[in-house]
């Protein structure tokens, strides 16, 4: 069986996350304005952090460095999920299974290296990639498809050999848009990105 390249996304998909970045988000942005308008996380899922805070600033027409708001909201997001750590039903035993079948997994985040870090340390899943691409390695995260691109060059290997793990329109977007094998799992909403896969959770494939 010829050896495969797995690589996974982590918020939403490995690692149950998204409640501490809605948490820490609606705290550092309410500072700036109060009781903003909470429609605007319908659209940010797999967006990077400072994409978000750059359009919520732009939004507001505030007078604002979103590079130092994005920066406070890590800090409380890394605060908040290491109090209250928590792994995808079926996640860390799937990556375990195919790294013990001698494939190779890497973790493929929009999330800056930091998050990335201090999220898989304390989940017990820092021993697990063999490679790790952070949001701020490249200068446009997913939609764009440069964090894959970057991925594959680091990886130096056959685009074919390699399956792409996603949760969220945006990461199925880039993934594809790389030219790679996509499976969506863990989706909180029913979508067709171009995915060629589709799984409720990881539970369905161990």
């Amino acid at each position: 069986m010829m050896m495969k390249y797995y690589l996974f996304d982590m918020d939403g998909l490995l690692l149950d996350t998204e409640w501490a970045w809605e948490e820490a988000i609606v705290i550092e942005f309410d500072q700036l304005v109060p009781s903003f308008d909470r429609s605007f996380f319908d659209h940010i899922s797999g967006k990077g952090i400072f994409d978000i805070t750059k359009e919520f600033v732009e939004d507001h027409q505030l007078n604002h460095s979103f590079i130092e708001l994005g920066e406070s909201v890590i800090d409380k997001v890394i605060e908040l999920f290491v109090s209250k750590p928590k792994c995808m039903n079926g996640a860390k035993e799937f990556v375990q299974k195919a790294k013990m079948e001698g494939n190779i997994t890497c973790l493929v985040s929009s999330s800056p290296r930091r998050v990335i870090d201090a999220f898989i340390s304390k989940t017990g899943m820092d021993d697990l990639f063999g490679m790790i691409t952070g949001g701020d390695e490249v200068e446009k995260v997913k939609p764009d498809p440069s964090i894959y691109l970057k991925a594959v060059d680091k990886l130096g290997v056959n685009k074919s050999n390699i399956v792409v793990y996603e949760d969220s329109i945006p990461g199925v977007l880039a993934a594809k848009a790389a030219g790679l094998l996509t499976v969506k799992v863990n989706a909180k909403q029913t979508f067709d990105a171009g995915q060629d896969e589709s799984y409720q959770s990881f539970i369905d494939l161990l």
